[in-house]
Formats: C-alpha cells, sequence, structure tokens
C-alpha cells in the first residue's frame, strides 16, 4: 500500500511538472535545446572508432605497454587495460578539440578576435579551456604547498596537483638519492618549496628573473634570477616594472647547474602567462629524447591566441604527457581567468597506479 502511495505521489509530480512546462513555453524551449545542446555534444565524443589503439598514432599519441620485469602478469594486465582507457579517452579528447574548433570557428574568433585584453575578454576567453579536460587520473595525488604546514590542509592561490608524494620520497630513499624540482615563478611565495622539502626532501631550484625583493626560501630551495624559455631571446615583463632579461633553454640551464643527464621529478611553472613562451622548447626537448620531466604543473592563463593555446596541448600530447587534473583557480586571476593544469609522464603515471593497485 505505501509503495502505491508512493508511485501515485510521484505520477502527480511528474503530472504536475509536465503541466508547468505546458503553461509555458519559453521553460519548454530551453529545455529542448538543452538536450539538443547536450545530445551533440555527446555525439562528438563518441564519434569516430576509438575502441583500440590502432588510430593513436594520427594523433601523435604514444601507446605504453608493460615491461616492468618486477611487476606480476596480473598487474601487468591491470596497468595496460588502464593505458588502453586513458588512450581512448585522449584521443576522444583530440576529436572534440577539433571538431569544435570546426564547428565553432566563428563563436571562438568572436572570443579572440579583439586585440587589447579586458578582464570580460579575457574570461571569455578561457572558455577555450573546456576543450582540454583530463583523460587520466593519479591515484596518489594531492593538493601540495598551502599556507598551513599540516599536510593535506592546501588551500588557495599557489598549491599544486602533486602525483605520488609518498611514491617519490620512498623510491630516492631507497636508492639514498634525492629527487629534482624546478619551480618557476616564484614572487616569493615559497609555499611550495617548502612542502616539497619538508614531505619528499627533493633538490629544489626555484627561477625568477622579476624578483625585485631577496629570496626569503633558502631554507628550501636554491634560487637564480634566470628567465627560462627559448636560447637567447629577450623578454620585456611590462606588469613588472619593465623587467628585461634574456631567457634560457631548460638543457643550458640543466648544464650550468650540472644536472644534464638528470630526471626533474616535478617542473611547477607559475609566471603569470610565460608558460607559452617557456614550455614549446620543454616539450620539444622531451619529444626528440633529449630531456626527461616526469609531472608539469603549470598555471595557465587566456592570454594568447587560440591557435598558440591549442599547439600547446597539442605539443604536451607529443611529449607524452597525460592531463590528469584541472581546477579553475578560483582564489586569483579574478576568480575566473587562470586554470590549473597537471601533466603526468605516461611511464610515471603507469609506476605510481602500479604502487597503489598492485
Amino acid at each position: 500500500m505505501g509503495s502505491n502511495n508512493k508511485l501515485g505521489a510521484a505520477s502527480t509530480d511528474s503530472f504536475r511538472w509536465a503541466l508547468q512546462l505546458v503553461r509555458h513555453p519559453q521553460k519548454m524551449l530551453v529545455l529542448i535545446l538543452s538536450a539538443i545542446v547536450l545530445l551533440f555534444l555527446s555525439l562528438l565524443h563518441l564519434h569516430g572508432d576509438i575502441k583500440s589503439t590502432d588510430n593513436l598514432d594520427k594523433y601523435n599519441v604514444r601507446f605504453v605497454s608493460g615491461e616492468e620485469s618486477y611487476l606480476t602478469n596480473e598487474c601487468k594486465e591491470k596497468l595496460d587495460a588502464l593505458d588502453r582507457f586513458h588512450d581512448q579517452r585522449r584521443v576522444a579528447r583530440l576529436q572534440f578539440a577539433n571538431k569544435a574548433k570546426e564547428a565553432g570557428k566563428n563563436v571562438y574568433e568572436m572570443y579572440w578576435k579583439r586585440g587589447d585584453i579586458d578582464k570580460e575578454n579575457e574570461r571569455r576567453r578561457t572558455l577555450t579551456f573546456d576543450l582540454f579536460e583530463p583523460e587520466a587520473v593519479c591515484l596518489m595525488e594531492e593538493r601540495f604547498g598551502g599556507l598551513s604546514d599540516e599536510r593535506f590542509v592546501a588551500f588557495g592561490d599557489g598549491p599544486k596537483f602533486v602525483c605520488g608524494v609518498d611514491y617519490l620520497r620512498e623510491s630516492y630513499k631507497k636508492r639514498n638519492e634525492r629527487c629534482l624540482v624546478y619551480s618557476v615563478g616564484s614572487n616569493n611565495n615559497i609555499q611550495f618549496e617548502k612542502a616539497v622539502k619538508d614531505n619528499i626532501g627533493c633538490e629544489i631550484h626555484t627561477f625568477d628573473p622579476t624578483l625585485r625583493t631577496p629570496f626569503r626560501g633558502y631554507d628550501y630551495a636554491d634560487f637564480h634570477p634566470w628567465g627560462l624559455g627559448k636560447e637567447g631571446e629577450k623578454v620585456r615583463v611590462e606588469n613588472r616594472d619593465n623587467v628585461e632579461f634574456t631567457t634560457q633553454s631548460v638543457e643550458n640551464v640543466m648544464k650550468q647547474l650540472g644536472h644534464t643527464g638528470r630526471k626533474i621529478d616535478i617542473f611547477k611553472i607559475d609566471c603569470e602567462g610565460c608558460e607559452f613562451e617557456a614550455m614549446p622548447p620543454v616539450f620539444e626537448a622531451i619529444t626528440n629524447g633529449t630531456l626527461q620531466i616526469d609531472q608539469l604543473l603549470i598555471e595557465m592563463h587566456a592570454r594568447v591566441s587560440y591557435e598558440v593555446m591549442t599547439d600547446f596541448f597539442e605539443a604536451a600530447d607529443r611529449a607524452g604527457f597525460r592531463i590528469t587534473h584541472k581546477e579553475r583557480n578560483g582564489w586569483g586571476c579574478g576568480g575566473t581567468t587562470c586554470v590549473e593544469y597537471a601533466f603526468v609522464n605516461e611511464s610515471f603515471l603507469r609506476r605510481t597506479t602500479a604502487s597503489a593497485i598492485c
């Protein structure tokens, strides 16, 4: 009897809801249009053959299969299945971005057509980030580098999403070695460096050519007033007292610091828009095999052309990175115009996943 009453109540509610739509045709129109848009986006995602890895090459995607001798066959099979799933999601993302670029060409051109960048236009430009969603998840991820000294309480503007904190610490401890971290952009915000030093124990180097006050983080990192990017390029930063400097390539910086041949475990970059100049040479070096980085933690800004932004993500794909996290920075950049991204190397993601599930 109680069941029949519930059924009757549900039917009555449904009838009232339908009656409301009939009486208010504008609401019905909005509902129908929303359903059409959702259906269109779903078709874009599902279009194309992404059921196997045969078609990955044309998207510059590398398929990773297990070769780890220390893992059981069962574990390798789990990791291989996850790799295939992540690759399928990446292909779907690439297909969706390409189709949306064509379908919404006039809309996106409207976002980018103005030469000046006011706050409202910059907000519209951030809609482009909607095309680049994560295709993978780090099972050992945490928000890292907040104002609190307590771990797992990192909030506000500044923290990054680090993959495998405990894995990094323990793996290097077993080898009696130290991991290597490059932190590009400081403005004397040293919480990230402190968190890395306290919880992982890495060797840390901070770079900021625009800093005009003494660096406060020498207890945690070595500081270098250098700009990273394309070798020999002259840069002028107007919003930092017209600071001028000449950028250096990451390979040249590593040579000067005696790091040639070492892997950079974490490359953090938060430099208020310089990522689009600094990162393309880094992606190219990784793709060519002359540089190895396990994870990139980047705050991205909508201050470049649509083409430059899409080229950035395509270069990250070619370099073998997976997008594992994306969060709009609600504490800085006016609350809307910056997005925190985490990119993790396929091989490193596989190793951290193995430590979590095998």
